[in-house]
């Protein structure tokens, strides 16, 4: 009999010590999209889910909880509307959505960025298994666009520009059409933009285009193509844009025209 307690008692001390050192499951947080670019001026918005019900067992918090998301040029996170009180439409399994206007913050960021949620008080959430941060990686962003413009000079010459800044080496080449239901026509060669500081790309002489796509390639041969499309809305000369974004989804499309034969270096 005493046999028989001492086998019960292991096992139930055992249990317990399972139990104790059980590692508690990973919460599931993510981007949609998890690489993009933001637009300064016009809406940019990012999808941020995470298994809320998860966050918080793990984290012992309850509502509210606040979005917060980090820019890595400034070290400093960023404060959202969000509100998991209020905010936020479930998704599947648990997940919930949160969308988030980048062009709202207040400061554009280039770079891999995370997001976190803070209580009420402004305290960071962590683990309370292991005291660590909850924190998740995305998005990366790419390239930040502003100040798009059309001129036509007095000799007829139409030129289209904008003002970006990259974190990678980008081309961006252009891309329009009289209608919606017109092919695109592009006109080449694309544009290297390798600076972080605002810089102006301008294509001169180009047909006069009533709809224009600004496309982004992080090779200048089309190797990969279409990561980010833009049209821009603004009315400019008679001219009408409209701001569309594919979400940094990569697709299969035509390349941007390549770059003209390079001179190669030595005496002219």
């Amino acid at each position: 009999m005493k046999i028989l307690i001492a086998i019960l008692a292991i096992g139930l001390i055992t249990q317990v010590a399972m139990g104790a050192t059980e590692i508690p499951e990973p919460i599931y947080g993510s981007v949609i999209p998890n690489e993009g670019v933001t637009y300064v001026s016009k809406p940019a918005t990012y999808i941020y889910q995470v298994d809320v019900e998860k966050l918080k067992e793990n984290s012992k918090s309850q509502d509210p909880l606040h979005l917060q998301i980090y820019n890595p040029e400034t070290n400093q996170w960023l404060n959202t509307r969000i509100n998991t009180a209020i905010n936020g439409s479930i998704d599947h399994d648990g997940v919930i959505d949160y969308r988030v206007d980048l062009a709202k913050l207040s400061t554009p960021f280039l770079g891999l960025s995370k997001f976190r949620f803070v209580d009420s008080k402004g305290n960071a959430l962590k683990d309370v298994m292991n005291g660590e941060a909850i924190e998740f990686i995305g998005p990366k962003i790419t390239a930040n666009f502003r100040n798009e413009s059309y001129k036509r000079d007095e000799a007829g010459t139409n030129s289209f520009s904008v003002w970006v800044r990259s974190y990678d080496t980008i081309y961006v080449c252009l891309c329009g059409r009289q209608s919606e239901e017109d092919n695109c026509e592009w006109f080449g060669p694309s544009i290297k933009s390798t600076s972080r500081g605002w810089v102006r790309l301008e294509w001169i002489n180009v047909p006069y285009y009533r709809i224009v796509e600004f496309k982004i390639q992080d090779k200048p041969n089309g190797i990969r193509v279409d990561r980010y499309s833009f049209k821009i809305k603004n009315k400019v000369a008679k001219s009408t844009f409209n701001l569309a974004w594919n979400q940094g989804l990569t697709q299969t499309s035509p390349p941007c025209p390549p770059l003209p034969p390079q001179p190669r270096p030595g005496k002219p």
